[in-house]
């Protein structure tokens, strides 16, 4: 049914249609206000193991491999990152995740990561070649969340500035759930 409406509906003309007819009930004419329990969007629930396996994801099989490969160069040991990776997958399919597994995989996550630009930057400085092939703005993002996940790691309790959450969507904040009166 989704696909037939999606097909057939004009959005453009509805829109115009609406405006005309409800001109006098609106407030703000200027602005726009979407519900977004309606609005469709790409990101499955934030947690820190998915954002630090997404970013030594996106170091490994996106950057370091293709680029060695490329320049045919000698390419960093991935005997950690595939082993971690089974790691990762035998993680996500656990029904319950114990804080203390969590917390583990979590260190080694963020170690890995940081090896895994540590190499990436390593490979750059030898090869002028490999700069140009490299995803500046995705690897500044990785920088920023291995430093905020850092962070919250070792301060479980404090909060994070403008903490990302997504590395497709990283100006997207997470919100407080719960009671009213939970802190920030």
């Amino acid at each position: 049914m989704r696909s037939y409406i999606s097909k057939h509906f004009d959005l453009d003309t509805i829109q115009t249609l609406f405006i005309d007819h409800w001109k006098e009930e609106i407030k703000e004419p200027g602005t726009i206000s979407i519900d977004a329990t309606c609005y469709e969007s790409y990101i499955r629930y934030p947690t820190d193991v998915k954002l630090l396996n997404e970013s030594l994801e996106f170091i490994y099989d996106k950057q370091i491999i293709p680029i060695c490969a490329s320049l045919k160069i000698l390419r960093p040991s991935l005997a950690k990152y595939e082993a971690l990776k089974k790691e990762v997958l035998s993680f996500s399919k656990r029904k319950k995740k114990s804080k203390k597994i969590t917390k583990k995989l979590i260190f080694k996550l963020l170690m890995l990561v940081g090896h895994g630009l540590t190499s990436l930057k390593s490979i750059i400085k030898r090869n002028e070649m490999a700069a140009g092939r490299i995803d500046t703005g995705r690897i500044a993002l990785i920088e920023k969340a291995l430093e905020q996940q850092n962070f919250h790691y070792n301060n479980p309790k404090e909060p994070v500035k403008d903490r990302i959450i997504s590395l497709a969507k990283p100006y997207v904040r997470p919100i407080v759930r719960g009671k009213e009166n939970k802190p920030d």
